[in-house]
């Protein structure tokens, strides 16, 4: 059992994860026939709960760390199950921050951990064990946009490693950078990602490279460097795709491993017949659905490309009979109104009717009516469809802008979130951005097929 998990753990440093996560299952099964087991199936469980968060296999993760969590329960307390207990608390507070998104659970569990690791002082990398823990906050507050606290804490961090070089100062540096670059402070983010990148580069953890490189794409984008900024996108891209490709290897090897343990008795083969034509029936349906639906995303993307207009008409004449204010104050506020339109006022992700009507010299009030008025939408509606007339043009007549991630779209149209922008685009256009996209890719290989022809 314990040459299994030695050579788990070699496999594991060497980032071959699949072989890793075969070793540690083959220790697993050894554990009920080892008379002393003492800390065996917490370490090996939180060992596997480990591999499996790693490729993002998080259902599996979750499972293990909970028998991690009860089997500690069940030793004698000492400085070792503190430690452990700790590591668990850390642990669960990265699943509360990046699967749940609930930081304030997410940091009451750091703080948990933070004072069990100081029951055990001096202990062989405590200073790893709580560098990792500040730098979880410091994550924590970046999310929450405190960036002085975020700031804090990542330093802290560095502090507490010191001399010791390990991969967690590549997500140390790469949140400074994070930080720097939120508060428009591009000289010290590039300063943290460039002391992010060689700790990255050397890790075999997908992760850290990542998030290294999103940060890069971040910051020349900011910056208006779009031949680095696409560089490092790609890298980025690509690094998706080798984590997704790992995963797949992974939960290859654990249905390889499961499959191992089955009854194979006729019952199961005729259930497996059953299933695998159920299967292949399900598939055919929606192999013919998605025909039909593509046929109807290609007849609503043809429709909102003849809505495009590159010069739009931004002022309706349709006008109430009533109004609020004098003829001059109208005109005014929609000249001003349309310059900031012009200077793409929308694409700010925070611009609010308060802020907007500041900028104009007025109020909420006349500027609402305005709005309401001689646009014919509600201040949400009337930002929210710039944005997407925008996009659709921008998409439409710049092909490079096609091949990045929507969630990275989302941010440069003005949009909180990947999912808040495919919504108001689906609800504008009729389509998702993806849909659009893809049409588009599909009409410009027609193109330079008809050229080369």
């Amino acid at each position: 059992m314990k040459c299994l998990m030695l050579l788990a753990t070699l496999h594991q440093h060497s980032g071959d994860v699949a072989k890793a996560l075969a070793f540690a299952i083959q220790a697993e099964k050894l554990v009920p026939r080892v008379q002393k087991k003492g800390n065996w199936e917490v370490r090996i469980a939180g060992f596997l709960s480990t591999l499996y968060r790693s490729v993002n296999l998080t259902e599996q993760a979750r499972k293990y760390l909970d028998i991690a969590e009860k089997k500690n329960m069940q030793l004698e307390p000492s400085p070792a199950t503190t430690t452990t207990y700790a590591l668990i608390l850390q642990e669960k507070a990265y699943y509360a921050i990046e699967e749940d998104q609930d930081y304030t659970s997410g940091m009451h569990k750091l703080q948990e951990a933070e004072q069990k690791f100081l029951e055990v002082p001096n202990q062989l990398g405590s200073n790893i064990f709580l560098a990792t823990n500040d730098q979880l906050y410091g994550l924590c507050y970046l999310k929450e946009k405190n960036y002085d606290k975020a700031k804090a804490h990542l330093f802290k961090a560095l502090a507490e490693l010191k001399d010791t070089e390990t991969e967690l100062k590549a997500f140390i540096y790469a949140g400074l950078g994070d930080v720097f670059l939120e508060n428009h402070q591009y000289e010290q983010a590039i300063q943290q990602y460039k002391k992010a990148e060689p700790y990255a580069n050397q890790s075999d953890n997908f992760n850290a490279k990542i998030i290294t490189n999103k940060g890069l794409a971040s910051y020349y984008n900011a910056v208006g460097d779009s031949k680095r900024a696409f560089r490092h996108q790609e890298i980025y891209s690509r690094l998706l795709d080798e984590q997704a490709q790992v995963t797949k290897s992974v939960s290859n090897q654990l249905i390889k491993e499961l499959n191992k343990d089955e009854d194979t008795n006729m019952m199961k083969v005729q259930v497996a017949i059953a299933i695998s034509i159920i299967l292949l029936l399900l598939v055919l349906s929606l192999l013919y659905i998605n025909q039909q639906s593509s046929k109807r995303n290609r007849l609503r993307y043809e429709q909102v490309l003849k809505r495009i207009d590159l010069n739009p008409d931004l002022v309706p004449a349709k006008q109430p009979a009533q109004a609020l204010m004098t003829k001059e104050s109208e005109d005014r506020l929609l000249a001003g109104l349309h310059k900031l339109e012009e200077k793409k006022f929308f694409l700010q992700g925070d611009v609010s009717l308060s802020t907007l009507a500041s900028k104009l010299n007025s109020n909420t009030k006349y500027l609402s009516y305005i709005i309401n008025r001689y646009k014919e939408k509600d201040f949400n509606n009337y930002v929210n469809e710039l944005r997407i007339t925008y996009a659709l043009k921008d998409l439409q007549l710049n092909p490079i802008e096609r091949k990045y991630k929507i969630s990275y779209l989302a941010k440069k149209y003005g949009f909180s979130s990947h999912s808040k922008f495919a919504a108001v685009f689906k609800a504008v256009t009729g389509i998702s951005p993806s849909v659009f996209i893809e049409n588009l890719r599909k009409d410009e290989a027609k193109e330079d097929f008809s050229e080369a022809s």
